[in-house]
């Protein structure tokens, strides 16, 4: 039996890639493309949008996704997750966040929908980024109180759409949680892509 799948922001650059990914695995099917309710593509089959021929799924918004899904996978922008959330809490749908750029009360909100149906939120679905999380901390751990600055310098391509990105600040909390910082300084900050 499949697992059906379905990809908010799927004609992003990240949701495109899952799209492919879902076609080469035997175990995968996708069930919903999602994009804001103003996308220009929105009722084109999203196998055309993304170079596979048809694949008999249209690009949707919100609203007209069907309710058969296993889980939804969420690349899209904060404003897009918060529009899939209530409807996978309302249907228990599993979610998997991976957009970044949440409102302190939007990850609260997202938070709480963990109460209601499965949630995993995550800054970067990298295993090694991941990793690279948990080494941080072991430093910030050794270099506490000895009198250490920590400055996380980060390049990413000309399409990223967020700075600093969510990866970024993540190594920040856990250094701030770690060593006790307080102050977070930044050249680029907001949705600058």
């Amino acid at each position: 039996m499949r697992t059906i799948v379905g990809v908010n922001g799927a004609a992003g650059r990240m949701g495109q890639r899952l799209i492919h990914l879902i076609g080469e695995d035997n175990d995968l099917a996708l069930g919903a493309a999602l994009e804001a309710a103003d996308h220009p593509r929105l009722g084109q089959d999203i196998g055309e949008i993304v170079g596979l021929g048809k694949l008999g799924v249209p690009l949707a918004c919100a609203s007209d996704w069907p309710q058969r899904l296993d889980v939804l996978i969420d690349f899209s922008t904060p404003q897009g997750t918060m529009t899939v959330l209530p409807l996978c809490v309302e249907r228990r749908i599993p979610l998997v966040v991976a957009t970044t750029g949440h409102t302190a009360e939007q990850r609260s909100e997202i938070e709480a929908a963990a109460h209601h149906t499965a949630l995993l939120m995550a800054p970067n679905m990298s295993l090694s980024v991941n990793v690279l999380f948990q080494l941080v901390r072991q430093a910030a751990l050794l270099l506490k109180d000895k009198g250490f600055d920590v400055e996380i310098v980060e390049r990413h391509h000309r399409f990223k759409k967020d700075a600093p990105s969510g990866t970024a600040l993540h190594f920040a909390r856990i250094v701030q949680e770690v060593m006790g910082q307080t102050q977070l300084r930044h050249g680029r900050e907001g949705l600058v892509g």
